[in-house]
């Protein structure tokens, strides 16, 4: 049995993926501030690159990433 190695991963799916950027959303529309991507992950305790890098490893997410 291989053990596993590294963090758990942040999103279990793109709609949990999409549901936290909604969220993040109306917080930046509700404090009249620009939505970004890299505000996002910050927001979320992340790197940037990590959720770019789920595009790559999980294909399932990259239609959620780019919307």
């Amino acid at each position: 049995m291989a053990n596993k190695v590294g963090r758990p991963r942040q999103f279990d799916s793109p709609d949990a993926m999409l549901q936290k950027a909604l969220e993040f959303q109306a917080i930046c529309t509700e404090e009249e501030r620009p939505f970004l991507f890299i505000s996002f992950a910050s927001w979320m305790g992340i790197h940037a690159d990590t959720i770019t890098r789920y595009a790559t490893d999980f294909p399932e997410f990259s239609g959620t990433i780019k919307r």
